[in-house]
């Protein structure tokens, strides 16, 4: 083979891997942004803000959106060996302004958060699934070898 032949090859062979490179590059960036800029989570929490905002019609509902964090959130009962993330797409538990709002934004039913506050003894107690988790499938736990997958509203 000539000489020249043999650098021709070298340069494709150079470019070839060039795009090669750059394009696993780009797939990883995309992906990054994805997981950390673009994550459902956060899609979920941003229009919880929203609402909140439109909520706001006295002094601590304006208080309360101002300081909303897009965040997540988690709650830590060791007593209990639990770690929950599940307020983070469910951030209106508590807020009685959101019992006609739809899920994930609506006021937990009944009394049960009066004697059971999220922060002392976590969501996945009653409800089961993974606390961890930050995707909906995830926490539902239904698709995986999850030993307890999410309740059903009516069981839990």
């Amino acid at each position: 083979m000539s000489e020249e032949k043999i650098k021709s090859l070298d340069h494709r062979h150079k470019w070839a891997l060039l795009a090669v490179s750059l394009a696993t590059l780009a797939l990883l960036a995309a992906s990054a942004l994805s997981e950390n800029v673009f994550a459902p989570w956060r899609m979920v929490r941003a229009k919880y803000a929203a609402t909140l905002e439109s909520k706001a019609d006295d002094e601590q509902g304006r208080l309360l959106a101002a300081g909303f964090k897009n965040e997540i959130v988690q709650n830590v009962v060791p007593e209990l060996n639990v770690v929950d993330r599940c307020v983070t797409c469910h951030p209106g538990l508590d807020d009685p302004r959101m019992a006609d709002e739809p899920q994930p934004y609506r006021t937990h039913p009944g009394d049960y958060l009066e004697h059971h506050p999220p922060e002392r003894y976590g969501c996945t107690i009653c409800h089961q699934g993974q606390g961890r988790a930050t995707v909906l499938a995830d926490a539902k736990a239904s698709d995986v070898h999850w030993d307890y997958p999410l309740l059903p509203g009516e069981f839990a």
